[in-house]
């Protein structure tokens, strides 16, 4: 693998190449073009320079010069190409790179069906959710696209990969990457970030096999990483430990996912949810035995860096063995569309990769060592490790890393979540009650595929029934929507359900011998405060 380090700054190059590639559709002249009645005429395909030696001024070219001298060079083809040239359409059946970008653009087309008619009148142009609620794209979009971070494609690297996956991100998600309806749901991020995978990942899988394939003949394979992640989460019985958990399970999906993209940038993350992630990966059936210059296999590099999961970089709070991810390649290779466009289109069988159920177990080796050196009652919280040593730690019937997980909630919560709450007892009325509301959606059929099959591109009384195909972008769309809908009730249950209660600070006069952010009964007589020690 050590191949893709030395020229990961190239591939991650590819990769943003990928993403931006339909950038023109992000504008406001693409949007009137598309239109029912057309207006006007879109941005310039051509990157080219005029026979006078000219550059379109609203060409990249002629918006950023500079990047008419950045080069993607790979030992895929002795010669290199500007990222201008790449970005430019008419130029893609001149060599390896621009037939392989082309390949990937049509292979992502089975996301992108076409409809029987749907065009869109301008303005009032809608992009849809994948259930099919509609919102108005935004005008100015020229303008915010021109903003972009273009400048910094000229000294690309892993700094600036994340900033321009942040702003392509909230910019091209609001926009669609097909204007008719009912595909309109497939914005443009969706779009680009498919195409940049297939594209990074099959520039990936060429440098390492050392077969430069013809660009049909390219295929890829989905890598899952999964977990009992909602087992994970729901096994206890006190907030601080859930929001710990859950914030170790994101960083180790995290984690792993930064060695996949850019480590060694062999991968592409294209699903995620409370359970792992999905990758794109190239047709390499033995990819998780490939090694880095340590021999260390790919399998094992991924269980480590989730294994390296904490809070606030502390290595002592590692999730360590407590949860194990399953590692699995998808059995058989997919195109995509058809390259011959006969209609034969193999899709990636996401239904699949999700179905099945994961059963986490621990690591028992590592979780064995800490039982070597002494014997105690087992943690309530974790249920792996024995109590302490701690003393306070013992006295709460816990272990010293779960312990001290709590006190990093606790302080934070002290520290600066003014409007969030870990205790019950902040929650509650005067009378000590309070209310849980819960919430939850289905979305198991939707997962497996069985209700895809009720989105149509196009209904019976257009022509032939066609339905919406299983791709991981969609599934993705799918549960992003419903979790996006959480996130925005909470908000308005947060603002509808907040009363004028305020945090009350207690100074004593003399230093208590108190462990830090722990909790603790303030006797008050006839009742009891619960308290949290703030130290000075």
């Amino acid at each position: 693998m050590e191949i893709l380090a030395q020229h990961r700054d190239a591939l991650l190059l590819a990769e943003s190449i990928g993403w931006l590639h339909d950038y023109r559709k992000c504008s406001d002249e693409q949007l009137k073009v598309q239109a029912a009645s057309p207006q006007g005429s879109a941005l310039p395909r051509s990157e080219a320079r005029t026979s006078g030696g000219a550059t379109d001024p609203n060409s990249l070219a002629g918006r950023y010069n500079a990047l008419t001298s950045v080069n993607l060079q790979l030992p895929v083809q002795s010669n290199a190409r500007t990222v201008t040239n790449l970005l430019d359409d008419n130029t893609w059946n001149t060599d390896l790179l621009g037939k392989y970008l082309s390949r990937c653009h049509n292979t992502a087309h089975f996301d992108k069906q076409d409809p029987a008619g749907g065009k869109q009148t301008y303005p009032g142009i809608q992009l849809s959710s994948p259930f099919g609620f509609e919102r108005a794209v935004p005008s100015g979009l020229t303008t915010r696209m021109w903003a972009l971070p273009w400048a910094s494609l000229a000294s690309y690297s892993q700094t600036e990969r994340q900033s321009l996956l942040s702003a392509l991100r909230g910019l091209f998600s609001q926009v669609g990457a097909d204007t008719r309806q009912p595909t309109n749901e497939v914005d443009l991020w969706s779009w680009g970030l498919l195409v940049g995978a297939l594209y990074k990942t099959a520039l990936a899988g060429v440098l390492i096999s050392g077969n430069n394939l013809p660009a049909r003949d390219l295929r890829w394979r989905l890598l899952s990483v999964r977990v009992d992640g909602l087992g994970y989460l729901l096994n206890v019985v006190r907030l601080p430990d859930l929001l710990s958990r859950q914030q170790l399970l994101q960083d180790a999906l995290d984690r792993v996912r930064l060695l996949l993209e850019e480590t060694y940038p062999l991968a592409s993350e294209v699903y995620r949810d409370e359970n792992g992630s999905l990758y794109v990966v190239a047709d390499l059936p033995d990819l998780l035995s490939l090694t880095n210059n340590r021999k260390v296999p790919l399998s094992q590099l991924i269980l480590l860096e989730f294994s390296q999961a904490t809070l606030k970089e502390d290595q002592k709070l590692q999730l360590g063995g407590e949860l194990v991810p399953m590692l699995a390649i998808e059995p058989t290779c997919w195109w995509g569309q058809d390259p011959s466009r006969n209609g034969n289109d193999q899709l990636p069988a996401i239904n699949t990769m999700l179905s099945p159920d994961v059963r986490s177990q621990a690591d028992v080796e590592a979780i064995e060592a800490f039982w070597t050196s002494r014997v105690n009652d087992i943690c309530t919280v974790c249920g792996l490790r024995p109590q302490g040593p701690s003393r306070k730690a013992t006295e709460r019937n816990v272990c010293d890393i779960c312990e001290q997980r709590r006190l990093e909630r606790s302080q934070a919560w002290a520290s600066k979540q003014a409007h969030k709450t870990i205790w019950i007892d902040e929650v509650a009325d005067t009378n000590g009650r309070l209310a849980l509301i819960v919430g939850q959606f289905d979305l198991k059929g939707w997962l497996e595929g069985s209700l895809l099959d009720s989105l149509l591109v196009i209904a019976p009384n257009e022509g032939k029934t066609t339905t919406k195909t299983a791709s991981f972008s969609r599934v993705q769309r799918i549960w992003q929507t419903t979790r996006q809908f959480w996130q925005d009730t909470n908000a308005e249950l947060v603002r509808l359900l907040s009363d004028d209660r305020r945090r009350v600070l207690l100074y004593l006069n003399h230093q208590p011998d108190l462990g830090p952010f722990h909790v603790y009964e303030l006797d008050l007589g006839s009742t009891s405060l619960s308290v949290v020690w703030y130290p000075p």
